[in-house]
């Protein structure tokens, strides 16, 4: 797929390489060209549909019941400036 988005023009593909606890890594690295976008939104590309809302990030922890319920209750959020 990588390797079809720089054929497109949309990405740049760089070999690169790093050393961890004594063991070379290698990998490739992929970076967005200038005028990207345009270029995905041509003719020719897979899908023609808007893209999809991000996934939750592994970063980002699902709301509690809880947390859920403190919002829908106090949705101002006037009582958390007790809680410091």
């Amino acid at each position: 797929l990588l390797d079809a988005l720089e054929r497109a023009g949309a990405l740049s593909l760089r070999d690169d390489e790093f050393d961890k606890d004594g063991e070379l890594i290698r990998f490739r690295r992929a970076d967005l060209r200038p005028g990207a976008r345009e270029v995905l939104a041509g003719e020719g590309v897979l899908c023609d549909e808007p893209a999809a809302p991000a996934a939750r990030g592994p970063g980002r922890k699902k709301a509690t019941k809880k947390a859920t319920k403190r919002k829908a209750k106090d949705p101002a959020g006037a009582g958390d400036a007790h809680q410091q």
